[in-house]
């Protein structure tokens, strides 16, 4: 250093210089790695909790139990999407009162979701809220439940929290499937075609 010689660098190292403070903070809602993973709770605002939890032979199932079977594909995507999932930008710090979190919405989370591990230590207790739900940009927002940061996220990354238990229950059998339909099945064909000659013109 201070040789006065000047170095020409790829280009693509120029983006590690050109960083921000917020770009270095550590945003994950879950501080473990997928495979630690061993319970998920969902408490949900609309009253529709539930929870995953591996059994003690490693198989996961949902409470309240349901007669479905789980979409084992569901949730290893789910814990797989848990263990990474970060705020984007941060718009609060410190915000740990009902008055500070209100312009969120997280004084009154839509969502909380927390992850635990095998002994039972904590990976993350995070809560989501959404801003405008029915307008056409609606804003969402998350925070761990242990720190102030709030933080704002896409829609498909929010849609990791709010997740509801029948996104991981293999619908039902066709029978009691069957047993809900009305008409006859002659209808059914002739709206099929209906739809399927509309779209052709």
């Amino acid at each position: 250093m201070g040789d006065g010689q000047v170095a020409k660098v790829a280009e693509w190292v120029r983006p590690r210089f050109d960083l921000k403070f917020d770009d270095l903070r550590d945003k994950r809602l879950f501080r473990c790695k997928s495979d630690e993973i061993a319970s998920i709770r969902f408490e949900r605002a609309d009253g529709a909790s539930f929870a995953l939890e591996k059994d003690d032979q490693g198989n996961w199932t949902i409470s309240p139990p349901s007669d479905r079977a789980l979409k084992e594909s569901v949730i290893t995507r789910t814990v797989g999407g848990l263990s990474t999932l970060a705020g984007k930008d941060v718009v609060a710090d410190d915000a740990t009162t009902p008055a500070q979190l209100a312009p969120w919405g997280l004084d009154s989370p839509a969502v909380e979701v927390e992850v635990r591990r095998a002994d039972d230590s904590t990976c993350g207790h995070a809560l989501g809220a959404v801003i405008d739900p029915e307008s056409e940009s609606p804003r969402y927002y998350v925070k761990r439940a242990d720190e102030g940061t709030v933080m704002s996220v896409p829609e498909y990354l929010y849609s990791r929290l709010d997740m509801v238990a029948g996104d991981f229950l293999a619908a039902p059998p066709k029978d009691e499937t069957a047993k809900e339909k009305t008409g006859s099945p002659t209808k059914g064909k002739n709206k099929k075609r209906g739809r399927k000659k509309a779209a052709a013109d």
